[in-house]
C-alpha cells in the first residue's frame, strides 16, 4: 500500500534490509538508478493484479505462474526469505498449473457414453461419461 511500490522504495528499502540468510547482496551503488527501482516495484504490483489474466487461457497462466515463480525466486536470493519463498512458489504452481486436470466439460462423441471397467482390483466402477481432454 502507498506511493512506495510506485516510485520504487518498497522494493530499495526491502533488498537492503540485513537480513542474515541472503545469497546476493545488491550493493548500495545500485541505489542510483531509481528508474530500475521504479520499473521493478510497478512489475510487482502489475504482475500480482495479473492473476485476473490467468483465467483467460494457457497462454496468460503460463505467463503469470513464470513470472510469479521467478519473482519469488528473487526475493529467496536478495531478502533470504527461502521459507516464504518455497510456500508461494507451491501456492501459484497449485493454483496456475494444471498437469493433473485431464477432464472438461465436454464429452467425446464418437466414444461409446457409460461404458462399465473393471479397475485394478477387479471390482466394477459406475459407469461415467468419458471427457476429451481440451488442448
Amino acid at each position: 500500500m502507498g506511493p512506495t511500490w510506485w516510485n520504487g522504495e518498497a522494493i530499495w528499502k526491502a533488498v537492503q534490509q540485513p537480513f542474515p540468510g541472503n545469497l546476493l547482496d545488491i550493493p548500495l551503488y545500485w541505489g542510483s538508478w531509481p528508474m530500475c527501482w521504479t520499473i521493478i516495484g510497478i512489475a510487482v504490483v502489475l504482475l500480482e493484479l495479473g492473476y485476473v489474466l490467468a483465467w483467460n487461457g494457457k497462454t496468460f497462466r503460463n505467463l503469470i505462474y513464470l513470472a510469479t515463480i521467478a519473482m519469488h525466486a528473487g526475493i529467496a536470493l536478495t531478502i533470504g526469505l527461502y521459507h516464504f519463498s518455497a510456500l508461494m512458489i507451491w501456492y501459484n504452481l497449485c493454483a496456475w498449473y494444471y498437469p493433473y486436470r485431464t477432464q472438461t466439460s465436454y464429452p467425446i462423441h464418437n466414444a461409446p457414453l457409460g461404458h462399465v471397467a473393471p479397475d485394478a482390483a477387479s471390482t466394477v466402477k459406475k459407469a461415467s461419461i468419458q471427457y476429451k481432454e481440451r488442448r
